[in-house]
This record gives C-alpha cells, sequence and structure tokens, in this order.
C-alpha cells in the first residue's frame, strides 16, 4: 500500500539507491522522505541500509542522505549536497 503522497522512481546503480522526484505536483520527496525511505524498506528489506543513498530534487540537484534506522518504522535523515 502506498503511504507516500510523493511521485518518485527509485533504481540501484553504480552500489548507489538513486531516489528522483518526478515533481508530478504531489508532495515533493524532501518533505515525505521518510515515508519514501519506508515504502523501499518495504520492498528490499534490511538491504536498504546497505547503500549510499543519493536523491534527485524537483530542482534536479543531486543530495546524499544519511541514514539511521533506529527500527523499520523510524529513521532519521540528514540531507548532505554533493559537491561535483
Amino acid at each position: 500500500m502506498k503511504k507516500t503522497k510523493s511521485d518518485y522512481i527509485w533504481y540501484v546503480s553504480n552500489g548507489y539507491l538513486k531516489i528522483e522526484d518526478l515533481n508530478l505536483g504531489g508532495r515533493s520527496v524532501t518533505n515525505d522522505i521518510e515515508n519514501v525511505l519506508y515504502e523501499i524498506r518495504e520492498e528490499i528489506g534490511d538491504q536498504i541500509e546497505k547503500f549510499q543513498i543519493i536523491y534527485k530534487d524537483s530542482d534536479e540537484l543531486w543530495n546524499f542522505i544519511d541514514t539511521s534506522w533506529i527500527s523499520n518504522e523510524n529513521v532519521r535523515v540528514n540531507f548532505r549536497p554533493i559537491n561535483i
């Protein structure tokens, strides 16, 4: 069951879990990131904790997402810019 109000895609590439905000008028992934991560975790399980996570926001800027999983239902999130 979809928990998020965001429109996004996710995929794994080159060792990264990548999340892209589709910016279709729903809530931004930035503002719904915990629910987005829970949905992805429901699909891939604890494996999510092994990936570095990067995220492309609605302005098409990529950022790192640092996560600390306290439980399957509780995650702390910190966004960091990717310095290119």
